[in-house]
């Protein structure tokens, strides 16, 4: 025969009990009225302790279709209503010991609000990650198809000023010795090198800040008609055969922004622009780029 417990061990017992992380419920095995609850009960449920002993579990948990689960020993999700009538989720842990003066049932049960949210966030976040790296993805196979489209024009815009620099350096050196004392003559040759190669030397600068567009992170203020003058070198020749294109640039303060990325912004729309036009009329069309503010913005 079991013994009762002392007054002293009672003591200890509640004194265990509310030290757990658990919501902690002693009731009769057969009336399931609560003789015992502990203080994080109360707390999570905001009643006293003389407003739940006395009652019982039923009458403060709530039945949910498809949810809820009756209260068998095991494992059990339940619904508990708060004092202001809020609804708690819990996952308890039920088990049944006989005493001397009877059976007693014992409720363990752990709040899963907070762990519930923390899932549907993990979730959300996720999920964000997954859009940002489609976004990337598309981003990455939109320049893809650009550069395809850029090829050739591209190395149409390399060739024309290397040609120019390869002529110029091969009459150079043919008519070096003639040349030499006529300082006038020299100079221009070398100036017209000069220009030519400056010329490959911004298309591959236009190139390169193209290529970094991965670079998402990198955002400084920048000034927007640069990264126009870079889509527009880049797109000359996909534009040339197709219409004319003008600048109209206006006074607009610097952007915060990542001109690699804004740059192929506008080589796509320049792409686009110059795709819906047909080819063979150029001096009958326009593209028009014109910049500017509004409302002060």
């Amino acid at each position: 025969m079991t013994e009762n417990p002392t007054e002293s061990e009672v003591a200890l017992l509640r004194a265990i009990v509310d030290l757990t992380s658990d919501l902690v419920f002693v009731t009769d095995a057969s009336t399931g009225v609560i003789v015992e609850v502990n203080a994080l009960a109360l707390g999570t449920l905001g009643f006293g302790r003389d407003e739940l002993l006395g009652e019982t579990l039923d009458s403060i948990s709530v039945e949910v279709s498809n949810q809820g689960h009756a209260l068998n020993d095991g494992q059990n999700f339940i619904f508990l209503r708060d004092k202001v009538g809020r609804t708690i989720r819990v996952d308890a842990k039920i088990s049944q010991r006989d005493f001397g003066a009877g059976a007693l049932r014992l409720v363990v049960a752990r709040d899963m609000t907070h762990s519930e949210g923390l899932a549907e966030k993990l979730v959300e976040v996720e999920r964000d990650r997954r859009r940002a790296m489609a976004e990337a993805q598309m981003l990455k196979s939109g320049r893809l198809v650009s550069i395809g489209t850029l090829a050739a024009g591209v190395a149409h815009e390399i060739n024309n000023p290397l040609a120019y620099v390869m002529g110029n350096l091969q009459f150079l050196l043919r008519e070096l010795p003639r040349l030499v004392g006529d300082e006038a003559e020299l100079e221009q040759i070398l100036e017209e090198v000069l220009i030519g190669a400056d010329r490959i030397r911004v298309i591959m600068r236009d190139l390169q800040l193209f290529s970094r567009a991965d670079d998402e992170e990198h955002r400084a203020s920048l000034d927007i008609h640069k990264a126009l003058d870079s889509a527009v070198n880049l797109t000359r020749n996909e534009v040339s055969h197709r219409a004319q294109l003008f600048k109209d640039y206006s006074d607009t303060p610097p952007v915060l922004g990542n001109e690699a990325r804004l740059s192929q912004v506008f080589v796509n729309l320049l792409i686009n622009a110059a795709q819906a036009i047909p080819e063979g009329r150029s001096t009958r069309n326009e593209i028009r780029i014109r910049t500017g503010t509004e409302l002060g913005q």
